[in-house]
This record gives structure tokens, sequence and C-alpha cells, in this order.
């Protein structure tokens, strides 16, 4: 992916320096999107998954693999993470195992964000912003005009 070539890696501070985050942080590649959720744990985005860290862990955990290029990652309200991936499909980041509750957008999906009411909003390349309330309440997928 040409997107691709513009991230080669993640990097943390580690007091005044930058440090690379890599193997030893159960990472590899690069990150695509990026959330800090209310708990603490850092959310990484990559072009084939999602990986977290629990805060005051040192090592990031699988939480959805066989993904399309995460474009964006957001919290609810109740604090469910869900992603936006390339292929405009946006589901909770557990989503992959149950394929239930997700959205899927005639363009690609640049970012989403949730109100404090629970609305999504996704911006979509090419036709503009979308909003979708209660999102976390759809049983299955839907395709919004």
């Amino acid at each position: 992916s040409h997107l691709g070539r513009f991230v080669k890696r993640a990097l943390a501070v580690d007091g005044s320096t930058w440090k690379s985050i890599g193997k030893d942080w159960n990472f590899t590649g690069g990150a695509t999107a990026a959330l800090v959720d209310r708990t603490g744990a850092v959310w990484i985005g990559t072009d084939d998954r999602v990986l977290f860290l629990p805060e005051g862990a040192d090592r990031f955990q699988a939480a959805a693999q066989d993904v399309k290029y995460v474009t964006s990652l957001a919290q609810t309200p109740s604090g469910a993470v869900w992603m936006a991936q390339i292929s405009g499909v946006i589901c909770p980041v557990q989503l992959p195992v149950t394929r239930k509750g997700y959205l899927k957008f005639h363009a690609t999906a640049l970012k989403i964000v949730f109100d404090d009411q629970g609305n999504l909003w996704a911006t979509a390349l090419g036709t503009g912003l979308r909003r979708v309330a209660y999102p976390d309440r759809l049983d299955s997928g839907i395709s919004p005009s």
C-alpha cells in the first residue's frame, strides 16, 4: 500500500528521548491509527490488525486480526472501542470474530468519532460526513446511504 510507506514505525518518549517501539513491545510494522482510551490503554491500528497496551503494561496484545488498513479508532460513551477500515467497514474492534453490528460505507472511511449521546460521526472519502444514531445497538450489518 502506498499509504504504508509514510508510517515506518511507532515511537514513545522515554524521559527526554524518543524510543522506537518494536519487537520488545510485541509490536512490528507501522501504526496507521492510535487512541488512548479512558482507562489509559493505548490502541494501535495497523494495515492488518489492532493491538492494545493496557496502562502499566509493557507489551501490546492482539485485539483484532485480519482487518483491512485501520484508518481511525474511537471510543463510545459506554467504553467500547470501534475502528474504521479503509474498505469502508466501521465496527467494534472485537467484531471480526462475531461479524455483528457493523456498518459498511460505500466509500473509504477516514475518521470516526462518537459524541456524548453515542452517535457515530464518520467522514468518508468523496461522500462527506455521515451520522449514525446509536450504532452500538445494531443487530446486523447495515449500509448507510
